[in-house]
């Protein structure tokens, strides 16, 4: 295989994932917060232990691991981020509230708990987080790669075990800290594992069909393993308010979880690139690619349209039944109001120029 075939490969196999995490949100979505702060279903607290740390992972094997020279190309990172990541945070957070200069406030200080007292979608904390834990790494990135050191993958392993510990040590704050920064670091650790683990991921994917099928049967082992020895502590994690329940659980459920959802990946790859010829990946990699309108149109979607109509339609039909219709209906209709607006305004899904973020200026 090429290098360009394998690196086509690993961009697909990664939009296909983040396909799976996006369908993992929204279905844990389909749990309100008070239920998330009582004893939610077994279902929930799986997809929560997975999808929001799954994300920062996969982000971390897309990154360019490329320090920044001089004030240009620091100030292009910076322009970039606060564009993709702060405005649609900001913009978003203000059109799902009522606006006042309390509300506003709260906005800008970031956290899970601040947004709820807006009565604005609180898992906009997601890209507060994203936004802090970008510049986290790419110090990392810069102290990995000290005067103009060459970098291996293997050098971000540290530095991701520093940052989880950092980010699971921060005192627990009822208003959560700004920008979620303690949740930064948590996030930072899984982005840099990402990095570091890229080239294993790639070599894992090229392996026989058996030799995949027989690691997701592992992964899926062990997580029920843990969940056994875990006995009632076994819990939802709510990565959003940084709690993380016993954090060396967690972070197994969360590592196992994580490289399931990324073989069923790998698995559909090979279905449709070897075994199904036929079978086609593109709507699933197309939604892959778009997972930040998605992720900011759902949420009112699914839990003031489609699962009120659904209880009262269904009342009698089994639970998971419901949260599943509600969730392939959520997912659908923000896809194509997505595509809408990435026509007529994508910067409202962060979507800008290289001229725009430059601002004029070649990085």
């Amino acid at each position: 295989m090429t290098e360009k075939k394998k690196a086509k490969r690993r961009i697909e196999i990664v939009d296909v994932a983040k396909c799976f995490a996006i369908f993992m949100v929204i279905l844990g979505h389909t749990a309100t917060n008070d239920e998330l702060l009582g004893n939610p279903p077994v279902l929930i607290k799986v997809l929560y232990s997975i999808h929001m740390p799954l994300f920062f992972f996969l982000s971390g094997m897309s990154i360019s691991l490329k320090p920044l020279k001089g004030w240009k190309e620091w100030r292009f990172f910076l322009r970039k981020n606060v564009l993709t990541i702060a405005i649609p945070y900001l913009l978003w957070a203000l059109i799902y509230c009522s606006f006042n200069f309390e509300n506003l406030g709260w906005i800008l200080y970031g956290s899970w708990s601040a947004l709820g007292k807006t009565g604005t979608v609180t898992s906009l904390w997601y890209l507060s987080c994203l936004f802090v834990a970008r510049f986290l790494v790419q110090g990392v990135i810069q102290a990995v790669s000290w005067k103009g050191r060459k970098s291996r993958r293997g050098d971000y392993l540290i530095p991701m075990a520093v940052c989880l510990a950092a980010g699971a040590l921060f005192p627990d704050i009822d208003i959560g800290y700004p920008w979620c920064v303690n949740v930064a670091f948590v996030a930072a650790g899984f982005i840099l594992l990402g990095i570091a683990l890229k080239h294993v991921m790639i070599g894992v994917s090229v392996q026989k069909g058996w030799v995949l099928f027989a690691c997701l049967g592992a992964c899926a082992g062990l997580y029920i393993l843990l969940a056994v020895l875990q006995g009632d502590g076994f819990g939802v994690m709510m990565m959003c308010k940084g709690a993380y329940g016993q954090p060396l659980f967690s972070l197994g459920y969360t590592l196992l979880g994580g490289f399931a959802v990324g073989l069923l990946a790998m698995l559909a790859k090979r279905l449709a690139d070897e075994w199904l010829p036929r079978l086609e990946l593109k709507s699933l990699i197309y939604l892959g690619q778009h997972t930040m309108g998605v992720f900011l149109l759902h949420k009112p979607l699914l839990q003031n349209i489609f699962l009120p109509f659904l209880k009262n339609l269904l009342g009698g039909g089994p639970d998971i039944l419901v949260r599943l219709a509600a969730t392939v209906l959520a997912l659908t209709v923000s896809i194509w109001l997505c595509r809408l607006i990435e026509y007529y305004i994508p910067e409202l899904v962060g979507i800008f120029s290289r001229d725009i973020i430059s601002g004029g200026n070649k990085a």
